[in-house]
């Protein structure tokens, strides 16, 4: 298959490169969508250090059968603006398509992909470029860029672990991803004090922690990759 040319994006932001390592635990369940129909919740961009970088939201919407799952965030510093949409199934939150333009001060990247029959096409232009490739995917295969929605869903409790495939469609990766839930901690945001399921997505190379609140709906409260933070600042 020909494959994407890696686009550089703002891999602070996503779970990309994630590879197992050990044995592969079982595959993710989807225990139940937690979400209402419509919802809307905010987030404070940081560095490591607690210095503010930017803002993010996070937007979900029901459309008859699917979920529009969508995220967008200004950097301010580095002048990076990238928004990103994916459409699922509503059921399953198997990816049907998505969406993704990112523009910096010297770049300008649009992505497209469609996921059909255990096949991904996708689309990218770069700085008026255009690429295109089309990939074979596993059965576990989920869209990168609904990762932070599809963790909501897990049957939530401390020892619970679960690998799916990992699509970067932007890249042409398809990486095995890996979680488990660790911990219950109390974590404060700017939107309060929240208690939390703390996850854990391991990699060679990398280690990625994300709190989500134990009460329903599950908010996304922390996400912390070791370069970026978000913070939860508000929700419904």
């Amino acid at each position: 298959m020909k494959r994407l040319l890696p686009l550089g994006l703002l891999a602070a932001l996503c779970l990309t490169a994630l590879v197992s390592c050990g044995g592969t635990p079982p595959a993710l369940t989807v225990a139940g969508v937690p979400w209402p129909d419509d919802e809307v919740t905010q987030y404070r961009v940081e560095d490591v250090d607690g210095n503010a970088m930017g803002t993010a939201n996070m937007t979900v919407h029901r459309d008859g059968e699917t979920y529009l799952l969508e995220q967008s965030y200004i950097v301010a510093d580095q002048q990076v603006i990238q928004n990103i949409s994916v459409r699922v199934n509503a059921d399953d939150l198997k990816p049907l398509a998505g969406t993704q333009t990112i523009e910096t001060a010297d770049s300008a990247i649009e992505i497209a992909s469609i996921y059909y029959d255990n096949t991904l096409s996708v689309v990218a232009i770069v700085n008026g470029e255009q690429q295109s490739a089309t990939f074979d995917i596993p059965a576990d295969t989920y869209d990168n860029d609904e990762s932070l929605f599809l963790l909501r869903t897990i049957p939530f409790e401390v020892g619970y672990t679960a690998s799916y495939t990992n699509a970067v469609p932007s890249a042409g990766m398809f990486p095995k991803a890996t979680l488990s839930v660790v911990a219950e901690e109390q974590v404060n945001a700017p939107a309060g004090a929240f208690d939390c399921y703390k996850l854990k997505l391991s990699a060679t190379g990398a280690t990625i922690y994300i709190w989500y609140a134990v009460d329903p709906p599950h908010y996304l409260v922390k996400y912390d990759n070791s370069a970026t933070v978000l913070l939860l600042t508000e929700h419904p």
